[in-house]
């Protein structure tokens, strides 16, 4: 009988053992892993509208092509900056971390509109200009992302 009790206060403690380790981690990403996420996409739609960019300056894309490719990219860049601002941080460590994602999302964005603005105007240097900027952002946010990783 003496047997039986210690072996079910080890599975007990087993048990507890194994629910506050799950909880630990499942805890303990805080919101990194959305920010980081978050950070990552915008980096894949900036590095796509920069590349469309390129593209059609060089002859190798159609105007079409680059403005569906940028009006889509604002779209998911301006998703990547919601998911990141919803999160609710649970501490000024975490409020600091989205901010500054969210500084440099903002950043992506405005340069995604200069973008859109540069790809109407039809000038090949203005298209450059805009990619050469883009192609800057897409490398922060990309820095970004994995500083982020939980």
């Amino acid at each position: 009988m003496a047997m039986d009790h210690r072996a079910d206060r080890r599975a007990t403690a087993c048990s507890l053992l194994a629910a506050v380790l799950l909880a630990t981690t499942a805890c303990s990403g805080g919101i990194a892993g959305t920010l980081g996420q978050s950070a990552k996409d915008a980096s894949s739609a900036v590095g796509s509208v920069a590349l469309a960019l390129r593209l059609e300056s060089s002859g190798r894309a159609t105007d079409a092509l680059a403005q569906a490719t940028a009006e889509d990219m604002v779209d998911e860049a301006a998703s990547a900056y919601k998911s990141a601002a919803s999160q609710s941080p649970a501490n000024s460590a975490e409020l600091s971390r989205q901010q500054q994602v969210l500084q440099v999302l903002g950043r992506a964005l405005d340069s995604l509109q200069a973008a859109r603005l540069a790809q109407q105007s039809g000038d090949n240097a203005a298209r450059n200009a805009a990619a050469e900027d883009l192609e800057r952002q897409a490398g922060e946010l990309s820095r970004l992302s994995r500083e982020f990783k939980p």
